[in-house]
């Protein structure tokens, strides 16, 4: 399934909250199967598809008889089926779920900052694109300093910030 960034999927963990009854708010991991067992209405099919949509459904089977005017949040928590990963010189090498809106800096800010033998503009993302991976390179140093703009992550996203290597 090729999903687009504000898509639920299989692993994501996501709130659903109603305004005024608490029975019908709480956190679900999405299954397999894609669906979730809602208070009150049963099975919503939830992959694939957005929170918007989501909300919707849940709201128009609530009014059917259950809940005048309900009032319906959908929220993902975690993006667990997308992952992006940050290895090299950080504290915390590893593989991260992906945050809608996620950049660079907070991809490394999530692998505990940079080691004393990192060299921040040296780095660069991995990215597939067209059936091959871009090798993108990234001016950390300009970013944080404010003269560049923050480098927008996707899903499936490497970062890779290498070791200083002195050469007398």
């Amino acid at each position: 399934m090729n999903l687009t960034v504000d898509q639920i999927a299989s692993t994501d963990r996501i709130e659903i909250r109603e305004a005024r009854e608490q029975e019908l708010t709480g956190e679900f991991i999405v299954p397999s199967s894609g669906t979730i067992n809602f208070p009150w209405i049963g099975e919503v099919q939830v992959a694939g598809r957005t929170c918007s949509q989501v909300e919707a459904e849940i709201t128009e089977r609530l009014a059917d008889g259950f809940l005048l005017n309900p009032s319906i949040t959908c929220q993902i928590i975690e993006m667990n089926s997308r992952r992006i990963d940050v290895i090299g010189e950080v504290n915390a090498p590893g593989t991260y779920s992906y945050e809608s809106g996620m950049t660079i800096l907070r991809a490394i800010a999530r692998a505990q900052g940079f080691t004393e033998d990192a060299q921040p503009n040296g780095s660069s993302v991995l990215r597939q694109q067209n059936g091959s991976e871009q090798r993108i390179n990234i001016p950390l140093e300009d970013i944080i300093a404010g003269s560049e703009p923050n480098f927008p992550l996707v899903p499936g996203d490497t970062v890779v910030v290498p070791r200083y290597v002195f050469i007398p």
